[in-house]
């Protein structure tokens, strides 16, 4: 019973943001075209900072909600210890937490190379190439305004709607169940097939420690620490600035290789593997709502890709 509830809840959460987001965007383009076509002065709207600004308060009124409901939906299935098996933060020890966390950037990368040459494949064979996010670049409060909105707000939302939700409700699925689940929601919950693979790579390696060491803030810190390094790499900062970011990338890339031969071999990252409920995982995905998320999911993704 308890992954059938955990199916409507990851379901409904999912339905709620992606549908709100889908509102936006249609009235946000609405929008666009009437000022378009009576030629009118966008003004503040039409600056990178009145973007990222509109950005802001759309992911506010998308996310917020969708973690109301969740945070209800536990209480309905955990009562008062809702919060608790949202949020779990048992102590792991610093070296096992950092290698974690390093872990998990690490799995979003190789997803990264994966798209990378998927979209080449698809490019040769003349077919549409899935395009990635970009941040407006600027000065230095534009920066800070886009590292809040990519980085430190989807770092906590985000991961308390997908991880905590997974968690919360499918923790009894085991370890590698639970990142499936985690992946998979949280690949379709981008609706963008050129950040599928990433997001299912990083969405199963967070899951899967979560679940282990039933401490979210692992999750939580490798998200912002992905998204903050993307959105340093894309500022434009000039020809010196580059070359710093580019050189950094690929340290921090060699320290999370690092970190994830460390968890491979002094933590046994796959030890806790075994311990898996594929019946529990069928079940959650055996709730019709589920579908209807997925349904949408891709549907979206189809018509980012044709824009």
């Amino acid at each position: 019973m308890q992954s059938k509830t955990g199916g409507k809840a990851l379901a409904s959460v999912g339905l709620t943001v992606i549908v709100t987001e889908l509102v936006f965007s249609v009235i946000y383009r609405i929008v666009l075209e009437i000022l378009s076509v009576f030629n009118i002065d966008m003004g503040f709207l039409g600056t990178d900072t009145g973007i990222l600004f509109f950005t802001l308060v759309t992911y506010l009124v998308m996310m917020v909600p969708a973690a109301v409901l969740l945070i209800k939906l536990s209480s309905a299935w955990h009562g008062s210890e809702a919060l608790s098996a949202l949020i779990p933060s048992e102590k792991t020890g610093a070296g096992r937490f950092v290698c974690a966390v390093l872990t998990c950037c690490f799995f979003g990368y190789v997803g990264n190379y994966v798209s990378a040459a998927l979209n080449y494949v698809a490019e040769v064979n003349g077919m549409p190439v899935p395009q990635g996010p970009t941040f407006p670049s600027g000065n230095m409060f534009t920066l800070g305004l886009t590292v809040l909105i990519v980085a430190v707000l989807p770092a906590l939302l985000e991961e308390l709607i997908i991880r905590g939700s997974v968690y919360g409700f499918c923790a009894q699925t085991g370890p590698v169940c639970c990142g499936l689940i985690s992946g998979i929601v949280f690949a379709l919950f981008h609706c963008n097939f050129a950040q599928f693979p990433s997001a299912f790579m990083f969405g199963f390696m967070a899951g899967y420690l979560v679940c282990v060491y039933k401490n979210i803030w692992i999750s939580i810190t490798a998200h912002f620490i992905n998204n903050l390094v993307s959105c340093l790499l894309t500022y434009d900062g000039g020809e010196v600035y580059f070359a710093v970011s580019s050189l950094f990338f690929i340290l921090f890339f060699a320290v999370t290789v690092v970190g994830f031969i460390i968890m491979l071999v002094k933590y046994n990252l796959f030890r806790e593997g075994r311990k898996n409920s594929f019946k529990g995982f069928a079940k959650v995905f055996s709730v019709p709502i589920m579908w209807i998320f997925i349904a949408v999911s891709l549907i979206l993704s189809v018509v980012t890709l044709n824009i």
